[in-house]
């Protein structure tokens, strides 16, 4: 260990300038001494090492694989297999709706987790943060490109550059709520406390009036265009409101995380799980329109608790790094990239060549099924050198 480290050094130390008889060692030179001294004091006082939050980790691969698997199946599979009545076709639907809840909130927590961190360095998450934000943005525009733009932009018709503009992406809603996490940040006086109860409120209040802003067109009046691109449900499938709603309050449990540790007693990831129930069970006492909204919300919690106890169990018996772990919560680490590429691999984002071209609900249960499972394959594999693909590969590094 570290300290019998310390203490092999303090006797070499000691050898070095105390001969047998006690007397001072003049060969030993002041060079010496230093770089041993200087050896002795970084093994006897170490720097911690940065705690992992595997549970997030976890909880951001499970979101990734079941994105993967879910738009694939969506791609794939034929009208005539997607009937409710099916129980295995009605069970995944409902899966699939708790994949986007879940990446928003694995979002807040781990951006608000970081920020909080990063004040040690004198706050420079915050400038990782607005380079984030910057890059999500150009991102969400850039795969909205298809080779139909192409061809109108060759044709002289540059009006789908403002057609271009004009769409919201995924993308960009995460990107925005990491810009309003570090505006609250900044009103908060990066209080730690303050920061959860703005970041709180904001959520509650993106649930409960984001489904009002949904509804409206976006275009009355003309001006405000530009803000209803990402606050109408005509120009964004995630609007801004109420989908913010569910990074912000994983911004809060996230903070709150830092200020308090609570991740290290399963007790708190009980007490989060009985809040998502509660959460679940009182859908009823809100506005219709939001009602959704707070019944994921609540699934999500319940998520965060069974995979933070898990995590910790796993923990406490050494399990943490068995390979089943370490690959899903590789998978975890890497979702940005994972989620651009699998773009083009399903949609045929710029290119036009994808499966959604070649086998666009086309495909019977059983094919689907092996059609999905490649694709999970694939992206795990690829999540697990992509490291190593990142030195060969520039551009890869872009997608961090």
């Amino acid at each position: 260990g570290r300290n019998e480290e310390g203490q092999v050094l303090v006797s070499t130390y000691h050898d070095l300038l105390v001969d047998e008889g006690g007397a001072d060692n003049s060969s030993v030179s002041k060079s010496s001494q230093t770089i041993v001294a200087s050896s002795m004091a970084t093994a006897m006082d170490p720097k911690p090492e940065r705690e992992r939050l595997t549970f997030i980790d976890v909880m951001r691969g499970y979101a990734i694989l079941m994105m993967l698997q879910g738009h694939t199946v969506n791609v794939a599979l034929a009208e005539k297999w997607r009937d409710p009545s099916y129980p295995v076709f009605a069970v995944w639907y409902y899966m699939t709706g708790l994949t986007a809840p879940t990446f928003f909130f694995a979002a807040g927590f781990i951006f608000a987790f970081l920020m909080a961190r990063g004040e040690e360095k004198g706050g420079q998450r915050l400038q990782k943060g607005f380079k984030r934000f910057g890059s999500l943005m150009v991102l969400g525009w850039v795969f909205h490109l298809k080779p139909p733009f192409f061809k109108s932009l060759l044709a002289g018709d540059f009006g789908v550059i403002g057609e271009l503009f004009g769409r919201s992406h995924i993308l960009h809603v995460i990107g925005l709520s990491l810009l309003i996490m570090i505006l609250l940040w900044l009103f908060s006086g990066r209080k730690g406390t303050r920061f959860a109860i703005l970041t709180l409120v904001g959520g509650q209040a993106a649930f409960l009036l984001g489904p009002l802003l949904t509804a409206w067109s976006g275009d009355d009046p003309n001006w405000l265009r530009p803000v209803g691109t990402f606050l109408s449900r005509s120009h964004a499938y995630f609007p801004l409101f109420p989908w913010s709603g569910y990074a912000l309050h994983g911004a809060a449990i996230g903070v709150l995380a830092w200020e308090a540790k609570w991740y290290r007693d399963v007790k708190w990831f009980g007490l989060l799980a009985i809040i998502g129930i509660f959460m679940k069970g009182a859908t009823g006492l809100v506005p219709e329109g939001s009602r959704a909204f707070y019944w994921r919300g609540g699934e999500v919690l319940i998520l965060l608790g069974l995979v933070g106890s898990l995590c910790l169990f796993f923990q406490k018996k050494n399990w943490e790094q068995l390979w089943p772990v370490q690959m899903v919560a590789k998978c975890g680490q890497e979702t940005l990239t994972i989620f651009c590429l699998h773009i083009i691999v399903l949609y045929g984002a710029w290119f036009g060549i994808g499966l959604a071209q070649f086998h666009s609900k086309a495909l019977g249960p059983w094919q689907t099924v092996g059609t999905a499972l490649l694709v999970e394959i694939g992206f795990i594999a690829l999540a697990l050198n992509l490291p190593k693909l990142r030195k060969g590969v520039p551009p890869l590094r872009l997608l961090r």
